[in-house]
């Protein structure tokens, strides 16, 4: 899970008195084009593209507090999948402490992807830590896929693909480490970041490129949002 930083609630300039003043959302959807111009367009919880649809999410669910429906830190964007599957289990700002938050967390410290694609808590989390990030996992699903937690109904009419496209880019992102290890250029290394962004999964190419100093720093600055702050110096390969 790829570690956020939104940063402060976005502004605009008050005709009245010619001060910056925090933008007022008329409803939640109007945060969208500020999500989408801090964090991108990737799932804040399972980094897959968002190709057609940038659902906000509340990350605190907006029917039990409501007073929350238009606030900028309770706002995100997600993945169909991830939105329906977390659903309103977040009820109360009470709630947030029994996970781990892209926005607040090192995440990627407690949470790793793994061969062939497959997302797992890390073996370094201590007991308190691992408990978190399991919760997190099952809050929003991401660690489903066939003959591992994912139910029959999913399976046979697969509505829920994620850990397919998982595993089609750690296979992708594999075969560009073995292509550059044998020699690349400048141009090389632009095209591999250029195919991250379009094809997602933050943590599946860091992962796999961790090795590489100059790779891990441009994909930092490819996927906007990214909180350097949280997420370096990298864990140790697990």
């Amino acid at each position: 899970m790829r570690p956020l930083e939104r940063g402060a609630a976005p502004t605009e300039l008050d005709p009245g008195t010619g001060l910056q003043v925090p933008v007022s959302f008329p409803t939640y959807a109007h945060a969208r084009p500020y999500l989408f111009a801090r964090l991108g367009a990737w799932c804040c919880y399972c980094e897959i593209p968002l190709t057609s649809t940038l659902a906000v999410e509340h990350v605190v669910a907006k029917t039990p507090s409501p007073g929350l429906i238009t606030t900028w830190t309770n706002l995100l964007l997600v993945c169909n999948n991830c939105n329906a599957t977390k659903n309103a289990q977040v009820a109360t700002p009470a709630d947030l402490a029994a996970y781990l938050w892209p926005d607040q967390d090192r995440t990627f410290d407690l949470i790793m992807v793994q061969a062939p694609g497959r997302i797992r808590v890390r073996p370094t989390a201590t007991p308190a830590e691992a408990a978190k990030a399991d919760a997190t996992l099952r809050l929003c699903g991401l660690q489903v896929e066939p003959g591992a937690g994912m139910d029959k109904l999913k399976e046979e009419t697969m509505t829920d693909l994620r850990w397919m496209r998982r595993h089609e880019i750690w296979r992708i992102a594999e075969r560009d480490r073995d292509r550059l290890l044998r020699g690349g250029n400048r141009d090389f290394r632009d095209s591999i970041v250029e195919k991250a962004k379009l094809t997602g999964f933050f943590s599946i190419w860091l992962t796999i490129f961790q090795d590489d100093v100059q790779m891990v720093s441009d994909l930092i600055s490819a996927f906007q949002g990214t909180s350097t702050a949280r997420l370096l110096p990298l864990p140790k390969p697990a």
